[in-house]
């Protein structure tokens, strides 16, 4: 193949964009090229990510994540958010929820909320929101319930103590070893003595 980086990277995709996947339908790979595309040419995925946020591209921003991607996309959101101390990072995860409810998705709206956006008020009452959807979505996954325990230590208290030692002894069932399931429980029984 010859020419520049980037000719020949159009001359693939064009190739890729007539082969038909199994399992994939053609606009599926195509926005998976187009992905590819975005990051070979002119910056990191963080990068193209963090300008089409700040510009409200959130469409072009979502194709940048699959589901699988979670991570990658909580890590990025966070880094984006902490360097830009804009709201708009927590606007598109809502975009991405809008799109598709997922626990993942929740978990990193509230990340957002009780990290770099702790300062707004009433960031904690919508952090809890969230960390609660996402663990009627995913009930048994431990650090969405880990994540609840949290909002009984804040000095709001948003999650009561019965709520509390009631998560803390559905965690201890399924992990005896939590220290935060295991911190709620010993509060109380101090409480008690």
């Amino acid at each position: 193949m010859t020419g520049s980086p980037t000719c020949q990277l159009i001359s693939m995709m064009r190739t890729e964009i007539l082969l038909n996947v199994d399992g994939m339908d053609q606009m599926e790979r195509q926005l998976e090229i187009y992905t590819i595309l975005i990051m070979g040419i002119g910056g990191t995925m963080l990068d193209k990510l963090q300008e089409h946020i700040l510009d409200g591209e959130f469409d072009l921003g979502r194709s940048l994540y699959k589901k699988e991607n979670c991570e990658m996309l909580e890590h990025d959101i966070l880094v984006i958010a902490y360097n830009t101390d804009n709201i708009a990072t927590y606007f598109f995860i809502l975009y991405m929820i809008f799109h598709r409810e997922e626990a993942e998705l929740h978990f990193i709206a509230c990340s957002l909320l009780i990290n770099p956006f702790v300062y707004i008020q009433g960031a904690y009452y919508l952090a809890y929101d969230h960390i609660l959807k996402a663990s009627i979505l995913d009930p048994h996954n431990l650090k969405y319930k880990e994540n609840l325990l949290f909002f009984y230590h804040i000095p709001e208290k948003i999650l009561g103590i019965n709520e509390a030692i009631n998560i803390a002894n559905q965690i201890l069932k399924v992990c005896p070893t939590s220290s935060a399931a295991k911190s709620i429980i010993n509060e109380k029984k101090n409480d008690i003595n």
